[in-house]
């Protein structure tokens, strides 16, 4: 009964261990791809301006 007591125990602490591995590996993930949008986001954001302040300009001249 021990033994499979002690079975049980590896078993499910092998289960934490991987559960958390592919749980920060999903977190890391879900981070890059929302970092990836957000500088994409300003780069566009970054260009329009650029456009507008260019078209002010001709406007001027």
């Amino acid at each position: 009964m021990a033994d499979n007591t002690l079975w049980v125990g590896v078993l499910t602490a092998g289960t934490a261990v991987v559960a958390s591995w592919v749980t920060s590996q999903g977190t890391a993930r879900a981070a890059r791809i929302q970092a990836e949008t957000t500088a994409a986001v300003q780069r566009r954001t970054a260009y329009a301006d650029i456009i507008e302040q260019a078209q002010k300009m001709g406007d001027l001249y």
